[in-house]
């Protein structure tokens, strides 16, 4: 009779146990994305980072005489600031992100200033965050240089990013 108290209190202790380690909160850690370069400032952040250009685009691998190539790379743009919640203020920013942002972009190729062909916008997941790819033609034998960002609206600066190829 002992034995099977002893028995059935263990068991109990065992289960208690389990609960309670089913109930205990597991905390997971996301390692934060390295970019390829950021840029921060006081509550705004810009990324770029490369894109695989078969991803965006189709690979047309039969004109082996294209003397053209395209360059993709991402941009992101983070807006911390809680001056920025107002609707009129959102809706100003998302315009000149889907509108006017990629104006404002140039690529130095062999001494060439090349301004983007096309602007892809990504899903939007958070109502500060905006970004897209930009694409660029350039001279299939050479690497791009430099990439140059001057906001025309003063909100983001000016900004040299040397690719370094």
């Amino acid at each position: 009779m002992k034995r099977q108290i002893f028995l059935i209190m263990m068991m109990a202790v065992i289960y208690a146990w389990g609960c309670k380690n089913s109930n205990t909160k597991q905390e997971v850690v996301v390692p934060q994305k390295k970019h390829w370069v950021e840029i921060t400032g006081k509550n705004k952040m810009i990324y770029v980072d490369s894109f695989p250009t078969n991803q965006l685009l189709q690979n047309d691998s039969s004109n082996v005489n294209a003397v053209t190539k395209f360059c993709c790379y991402k941009v992101e743009f983070i807006d911390n600031n809680a001056q920025a919640v107002s609707n009129g203020k959102k809706e100003e920013d998302s315009k000149y992100f889907l509108y006017d942002m990629y104006k404002d972009w140039k690529i130095v190729n062999n001494g060439d200033s090349i301004a983007p062909i096309h602007f892809q916008p990504l899903t939007k997941m958070s109502t500060e965050k905006n970004e897209g790819i930009l694409v660029f033609e350039v001279n299939k034998d050479l690497n791009p240089d430099t990439l140059f960002f001057n906001d025309k609206n003063g909100v983001w600066g000016s900004h040299i990013i040397a690719l370094g190829r």
